[in-house]
């Protein structure tokens, strides 16, 4: 098991403060040592339809958050995703918790729980 260097365009400023805060993959609470890397249809879905809007209506903050979030191993495209939205994150995780993502954007799939070893805000 190694440690690998991602990169996130944020949506929001709160997203990248709740990810620096949390220490997790998508700033959720808490983080799960036990939490799998998404499987392969949950990354093709995810793929395919995006991310989804959270959905208002959960009861809790949490569950309104989507299940998966997508990194980048390429810095340039984080830049192009958060500049002018909610910024650029970096983190390093464990490799057993993420699977490909979008070959496009060089991405790597995670779990929002997903604890991760170090973040830096950039």
């Amino acid at each position: 098991m190694s440690i690998i260097k991602l990169f996130r365009g944020c949506r929001s400023k709160a997203e990248r403060e709740n990810i620096f805060k949390n220490r997790t993959a998508r700033g959720y609470t808490p983080a799960n040592p036990d939490t799998t890397p998404p499987t392969e249809k949950e990354v093709s879905d995810y793929i395919a339809y995006g991310e989804g809007v959270p959905n208002p209506n959960m009861p809790e903050p949490n569950d309104r958050i989507p299940t998966l979030v997508e990194y980048t191993t390429n810095f340039a495209k984080a830049i192009g995703f958060g500049e002018h939205r909610g910024g650029v994150i970096q983190i390093e995780i464990k490799d057993c918790y993420c699977a490909p993502g979008s070959v496009i954007e060089d991405g790597v799939m995670i779990r929002r729980d997903a604890p991760v070893e170090n973040v830096v805000k950039l």
